[in-house]
């Protein structure tokens, strides 16, 4: 189910909204790197959905997820709002916790972001080139949460050839939709020459994510700066709209937005669907401090996994090239074997599995902070959860396999 900000009780701003959404773009040039409007034109747009759209088409539509933080959306916003994009476009914040926040949050930006004349008024929306914004309430699957789901209401809803995939947590450069767009034309400076021969019929294009890493980096920074650097990252991601009809969107089963990244771009490779990288079109990621249960809490998304092996059993083996992860297993057969031998009273038993439980557990402790923070909260941290995540990791990886019915390692 989804809702447009019109049901929000700022009535008056959205009646302002969809009045720029029947702007007619009047220039074809993005600061200097034409986007070729003709090869655009050709593609296939599927019919309206339920979302009020723009009657004219905009060149680019930005899809941007919000999980309900308004500080992060706040700053977001105001990148978007500084393009130095000189067409129409719009972007599309997709709500995935709805909130009334949210909504007056969008509201305000809809209403600052309104062209003013010389006594403060708000001059005809004609007149403006910036984004028209949207918000659209996404309201999730009972069975847990679906980056996928969030994307693809976004997209499905707008009514433009290229689309433009962000998040509330990134900062979008000032000229990062331009150069992105750049990239689907041969004429882009910023693409290699063997990208720049194939640019013609360039499907896709993955920009810079840059997510810099504290001086006191902990699991979860370089969780997310390893993240940064995949093939595909949805945080800085265009796609032609087509495209997606046929692929149709994205996979909204993976609760994890890493697995449905990867999903995604095995996808693109199997229908031999040509994707360029863009460096020049960049996005910033300001890594946050994360939770100390993080590191638990996230395993529950290893049972995508088990899906993206059997969609991809060949390109899962050769890109992530996990061996069974064999400690995972020795440290609950040692955790069971002493239980066992405690159960039974047998104490050579008992106090050999012990031992070895123990020191694979301080193994896990010590990899675990290897290039990492060493200070006290982290190191606390680490200590606690370390103990759980071995059994915790198995539970999840069964739970996958048994859920998709594929048996892998």
């Amino acid at each position: 189910m989804a809702a447009t900000i019109a049901a929000h009780p700022s009535a008056a701003v959205n009646a302002e909204m969809h009045a720029d959404a029947h702007e007619a773009p009047t220039s074809d040039t993005l600061a200097g790197d034409k986007l070729n409007h003709d090869t655009l034109a050709h593609e296939t747009v599927s019919p309206a959905s339920a979302h009020p759209a723009p009657s004219s088409p905009a060149s680019v539509a930005v899809v941007l997820v919000s999980s309900g933080d308004l500080d992060l959306l706040d700053r977001s916003l105001d990148a978007l709002a500084r393009q130095d994009l000189a067409c129409a476009w719009e972007v599309l914040i997709v709500d995935d916790e709805p909130s009334p926040g949210t909504a007056r949050m969008v509201a305000q930006w809809v209403t600052r972001t309104a062209p003013r004349d010389g006594g403060g008024a708000s001059t005809s929306p004609r007149s403006r080139h910036g984004p028209q914004l949207r918000y659209l309430e996404h309201h999730g699957p009972r069975h847990g949460p679906s980056p996928g789901a969030a994307r693809n209401l976004g997209w499905q809803a707008a009514d433009a050839a290229v689309i433009a995939f962000t998040d509330e947590a990134c900062v979008p450069a000032t000229d990062w939709l331009r150069r992105g767009l750049a990239a689907f034309s041969s004429s882009s400076s910023s693409l290699s020459s063997a990208s720049a021969s194939a640019a013609a019929g360039v499907d896709a294009v993955c920009g810079r994510v840059d997510a810099t890493l504290p001086r006191q980096a902990t699991e979860f920074h370089l969780r997310e700066h390893l993240r940064a650097s995949a093939e595909l990252n949805s945080c800085n991601w265009f796609c032609r709209r087509s495209v997606l009809e046929r692929l149709g969107g994205f996979d909204e089963r993976f609760m994890d937005a890493a697995a449905m990244d990867a999903d995604m771009h095995f996808r693109l490779l199997e229908a031999r669907l040509v994707m360029v990288r863009a460096p020049a079109s960049a996005v910033s990621h300001p890594l946050t401090a994360a939770g100390w249960a993080d590191s638990l809490t996230r395993l529950r998304f290893l049972d995508g996994d088990a899906l993206l092996y059997k969609k991809h059993p060949r390109r899962y083996v050769d890109s992530r090239r996990r061996p069974p992860d064999w400690h995972d297993l020795a440290v609950v057969a040692a955790l069971l074997m002493t239980a066992a031998g405690i159960r039974l009273h047998h104490e050579v038993w008992a106090v050999s599995a012990g031992g070895t439980w123990l020191v694979l557990t301080a193994m896990l402790c010590i990899r675990r902070l290897r290039d990492t923070a060493k200070t006290p909260s982290h190191i606390a941290a680490v200590l606690l959860t370390s103990p759980f995540v071995p059994p915790v990791a198995l539970f999840w990886r069964l739970v996958g396999a048994v859920r998709h019915r594929i048996m892998y390692a």
